[in-house]
């Protein structure tokens, strides 16, 4: 930001000459990247790539910049396993990570580098995929932006042919072979490579025929999605108008005109534009966008189709319509593999199906696919904890938000977070700096001179409130309710299919997952009523229950340490150990007492104030009423 006192007037008389100059910023940052092989700014600048012909074969490439902060490093690491997962190579199994040649040895290369500012991601998919060799392509590929780049550098690479279309996740380290930082030219980022990969697969597969550049033009006509025969379209659109002429005179290649035409009918039947006199059409304000939305949704479907099958009619999108849902979980997937979002596939008693879009709050360790789970669409604000920090240290310094400063004014070199994790203060700090790369996306705040250092709005706190105001950011919540249906059945504890053992044909739909559940619940009430001696239609079966499940738990710990159980109601007195049993398949969980002296426990239900007692010693004691419990740790009580 400049004021009017920060304008230079250089006068052109009595100038100083040119071995007197004093250097600019420019000359000092051309020696800075002459030193650290890359633009301050931009990166490493690679040669131009030429844009490739119109015949060449087509590969999507999409690169990512992710700085290897606090959050950096864990989300490394999980995008690791992600490429690594299950039934993601051609026979099914694994993936393999692989580099430049044989000896690429995958624990070496995702070692913990220090100083590593960033990484790079990168999707490699080409058109013909199912006629290539990806590992000798995508080495090909690399040697060539090594070429480019002058550099040699570290990266690992692994095969996914788990979708229609086969395609490469690659990562590039951020410090190369010879320990320099690797930065990379934007442009090269944002063509470069992409261009690079669709000369090779010229190379590999030759140019396309006229009959294969037109067949694919073809296919792309009834697409509901956004195709390349749209940014035709859109480079015609005048004023939001395309007229006969444009169409004739700037479509290039026979016929093409005549495909641009018969796009145009289909954006008309889908009120996307319509058609006027004199061969005139009408194109509808953000009918790109529109498109794009309509292609995800149908994808979306797609995606639906193939996890569950059954009549699409059925099929929703978790939204503002359909807001809180529960059912079973039967699919948990990335939703688009370039930022890690995830979807859900939930499927509800009334026979429908809902995809759910996670964004990046899945939770794969608190649930599994065949779970019942409820989703809950949920208002989130783009307001963080960080930001009362950042607007603290900026009021204090004139508005410019510093690092230095920040790390300055903290005097423990550990920190411990809310979910009381601990983190050292660089790694609190650097998750700061990422949040005000966060801000100056969303305008609030911007880069200073000095590296390290922005100017932040100082009204950031409130336009971020206003902001939630005008445009809600909702989110998806997944709650586990409980395991698979087959798990529930003869689970010697409450579940959720108790719900509806006193009626279970009042269960759910008599088609889809309503009626697996209306099944279920019969059989669970013939195990209630037989083994359990449980009366399914009893409104205090649930009590029952859970001291089916305590006993259970109990009996086995019996077994397994040789200690007598003593009931929490029933005894008068017990002092010991706190630990905790863990959340049990009903969701409930315990706070487990020992004593080591009497060889006793009891078992009392989980508080969130008993985490500080894990571990210390605690007493049970009945109150004197009778027939209750409290708890208390060693001089401090922590209720009953």
């Amino acid at each position: 930001m400049r004021n009017e006192d920060d304008v230079q007037f250089r006068p052109r008389l009595k100038g100083r000459k040119r071995s007197e100059r004093v250097p600019s910023i420019s000359s000092l940052s051309r020696l800075v990247r002459k030193a650290r092989g890359g633009h301050v700014l931009r990166g490493y600048r690679a040669p131009h790539v030429p844009s490739p012909k119109s015949y060449s074969r087509r590969v999507t490439v999409k690169m990512r910049f992710v700085k290897m902060n606090a959050y950096g490093r864990h989300a490394a690491t999980m995008h690791i396993g992600y490429l690594e997962r299950d039934n993601v190579e051609k026979d099914g199994s694994r993936g393999q990570m692989y580099g430049s040649d044989g000896e690429f040895r995958r624990d070496d290369f995702i070692r913990v580098i220090d100083g590593e500012p960033h990484q790079f991601r990168i999707i490699i998919s080409p058109e013909d995929a199912h006629e290539l060799d990806l590992t000798t392509f995508t080495r090909d590929l690399m040697k060539q932006v090594e070429k480019d780049l002058g550099r040699e550098l570290e990266w690992g690479a692994v095969n996914h042919y788990n979708t229609d279309h086969p395609h490469t996740h690659a990562v590039i380290r951020g410090i190369d072979r010879q320990g320099r930082e690797v930065m990379i030219d934007r442009e090269y980022i944002s063509n470069g490579i992409r261009r690079r990969a669709q000369e090779l697969a010229t190379r590999e597969l030759g140019v396309k025929s006229e009959i294969e550049y037109q067949q694919d033009m073809i296919r792309q006509i009834s697409a509901q999605k956004v195709t390349s025969l749209d940014w035709r379209l859109e480079q015609l659109e005048q004023g939001g108008v395309i007229t006969s002429e444009a169409l004739q005179g700037r479509a290039g290649r026979l016929h093409v005109d005549k495909i641009l035409f018969r796009r145009l009918q289909m954006l008309e039947s889908l009120g996307l534009a319509t058609s006027g006199q004199y061969g005139v059409w009408y194109m509808q304000e953000g009918w790109k966008e529109r498109l794009r939305e309509l292609g995800i949704r149908e994808e979306r479907f797609r995606t639906m189709h193939d996890a569950i099958g059954g009549d699409p009619s059925r099929y929703r999108i978790l939204g503002l319509e359909h807001r809180e849902i529960e059912g079973r979980l039967t699919r948990i997937g990335i939703d688009d593999e370039y930022r890690d979002r995830y979807y859900y596939i939930i499927e509800t008693r009334d026979g429908k199906a809902y995809y759910a879009d996670a964004g990046r709050h899945s939770n794969e360790a608190a649930y599994a696919e065949h779970d019942i789970v409820k989703a809950e669409m949920t208002v989130d604000s783009r307001a963080k904890k960080a930001d009362i920090a950042i607007n603290s240290i900026a009021t204090k310094n004139d508005g410019i938000y510093s690092k230095e400063m920040h790390l300055a004014s903290i005097k423990d070199d550990m920190i411990r977070l809310s979910n009381r994790k601990l983190v050292t203060k660089e790694e609190f700090v650097d998750a700061h700096v990422m949040r005000m790369h966060k801000l100056v996306s969303m305008g609030l705040a911007e880069p200073a001179e000095r590296d390290g250092e922005w100017v932040v709005d100082p009204d950031m706190q409130q336009k971020i409130r206003e902001l939630d105001a005008k445009q809600p950011l909702y989110m998806v919540r997944v709650q586990r309710k409980g395991g698979s249906l087959a798990h529930q059945e003869t689970y010697r504890g409450r579940t959720w299919l108790d719900m509806y053992t006193d009626d279970p044909d009042a269960a759910g739909a008599h088609y889809g997952f309503g009626k697996e559940v209306r099944e279920a619940a019969r059989r669970r009430a013939v195990f209630l009523q037989n083994e359990l001696q449980v009366d399914p239609a009893d409104p205090a079966r649930a009590r029952q229950l859970d001291r089916i499940e305590r006993q259970g738990l109990a009996s086995e710990h019996s077994q397994k340490t040789g200690y007598r159980y003593r009931p929490a109601e029933k005894l008068m007195k017990l002092q010991g150990t706190v630990s905790d049993t863990g959340s049990l398949a009903s969701g409930r969980r315990y706070a487990m007492i020992t004593s080591e002296r009497s060889r006793e426990f009891t078992l009392v239900p989980w508080r969130k104030e008993y985490t500080a007692s894990l571990g210390k010693q605690a007493e049970v004691s009945r109150t004197v009423s009778g027939g209750r419990w409290m708890m208390r740790q060693i001089g401090k009580d922590l209720g009953r």
